[in-house]
């Protein structure tokens, strides 16, 4: 089963990222211990990512899990910042 394609989903914090995770394997119909075997980290560290309670998770880690579940990490940039090439009076 594949996951709908191009539906974004902004991530803000780590419950996001779990939630987005945990959906993904479901809909996938994989248990987390497949998921985790997929990905190659353990089965503790992909319920509590997917929980929201890992606090430390690698870059690496994440891309990895993220790529498992075939979700694309995708940076966008938000309004409101200010611009850094901007001279201020």
């Amino acid at each position: 089963m594949q996951l709908s394609q191009s539906t974004a989903t902004p991530i803000h914090d780590l419950e996001q990222l779990g939630a987005a995770l945990r959906d993904a394997r479901r809909t996938l119909g994989l248990t987390q211990v497949d998921a985790a075997q997929l990905s190659g980290v353990s089965p503790r560290l992909w319920n509590e990512t997917e929980l929201g309670k890992r606090r430390q998770l690698g870059l690496d880690t994440v891309l990895r899990m993220l790529n498992t579940m075939g979700i694309d990490l995708v940076l966008t940039t938000r309004g409101g910042l200010p611009d850094p090439h901007e001279s201020t009076p």
